[in-house]
């Protein structure tokens, strides 16, 4: 299956015929919009399901990224966006305990990529392609951060 790394990392800085015309897109807004809803996805016990963040195309300087570094982000990314929470995600249990910590959807939130499931998922009712996702356990979410780009 083909991965739409590139495709979302186009969404974030979209150049029209005028470079004035830039328009860019968050890394949220570009997840969300490749994935469509996602309410269909049930994550059951203590797991989270997080959209692996992919940077823009292009660096602050305009170079254009490469595939192969964007595939990199990919296997080595180390922030998510929360997507959906299971039932018993965050819940105080037995030696667990959260400490009223909780996580949100539409949270970015930092994990050790090995820790993580990597699913792929494909926006309902397209044959596009799909965006990677991961489930992790809530115990293994290491914290969360304002701008995923802050954290690599």
């Amino acid at each position: 299956m083909r991965v739409a790394l590139r495709e979302i990392a186009a969404k974030q800085s979209r150049t029209f015929n005028d470079p004035k015309d830039k328009v860019l897109v968050g890394p949220k807004q570009a997840l969300l919009e490749a994935l469509g809803d996602v309410s269909w996805y049930e994550p059951f016990h203590n797991l989270v399901l997080i959209a692996t963040y992919v940077p823009p195309e292009t660096s602050a300087g305009g170079i254009i990224i490469p595939d192969r570094s964007l595939a990199e982000a990919r296997f080595q990314g180390v922030a998510g966006l929360v997507l959906r929470r299971g039932p018993a995600a965050f819940r105080d249990e037995g030696h667990v305990k959260f400490y009223g910590v909780m996580v949100e959807e539409g949270d970015w939130i930092v994990y050790k990529p090995s820790d993580a499931m990597e699913q792929f998922v494909r926006k309902q009712g397209s044959g596009s392609d799909g965006v990677s996702v991961r489930l992790i356990q809530d115990i293994h979410i290491k914290g969360r951060v304002p701008d995923p780009a802050l954290i690599y």
